[in-house]
């Protein structure tokens, strides 16, 4: 009487390993610049929520806030670290005429391994937004 054997062969298993592995290989930096492109998406829309909270200031004031006052400076703090993330610091740089804050730029800074996204070539770890709205780099903002 012969026994009956069931299971796999080691050459059988060696095959569906190695096509796992093709699979995986093909699929992870696929998954991983998605993952870049969602988070960098998330600080742009934080990014415009704070520009447009410099706009209404500037509707209110007649200025950007300052921080040589301590109650705008204790708000554009606060809304400096809501717009940042874990993968981007945010940060926002004024021009000043005559005393006053007439201009900004917000710039985002990629942070650990969000500082590798790119478009279409460009890289995407600094990413800004001024008060006259313009964006770069534009490849980023598509």
């Amino acid at each position: 009487m012969s026994e009956r054997r069931s299971g796999f062969s080691l050459v059988e298993l060696m095959i569906a390993v190695a096509i796992i592995a093709i699979l995986a290989s093909i699929a992870f930096p696929s998954y991983t610049r998605y993952v870049q492109q969602t988070r960098r998406a998330a600080v742009m829309a934080n990014m415009g929520e704070m520009a447009q909270w410099l706009e209404r200031w500037y509707s209110k004031n007649n200025q950007y806030p300052s921080t040589d006052n301590a109650n705008e400076a204790a708000a554009l703090s606060s809304a400096t670290n809501a717009a940042s993330t874990t993968w981007y610091n945010v940060a926002i740089a004024f021009t000043q005429t005559n005393g006053r804050n007439t201009d900004y730029t917000i710039t985002a800074t990629a942070q650990s391994n969000q500082s590798a996204d790119s478009d279409s070539g460009t890289s995407c770890a600094t990413l800004q937004v001024t008060a006259l709205g313009n964006q770069t780099p534009a490849d980023c903002w598509n």
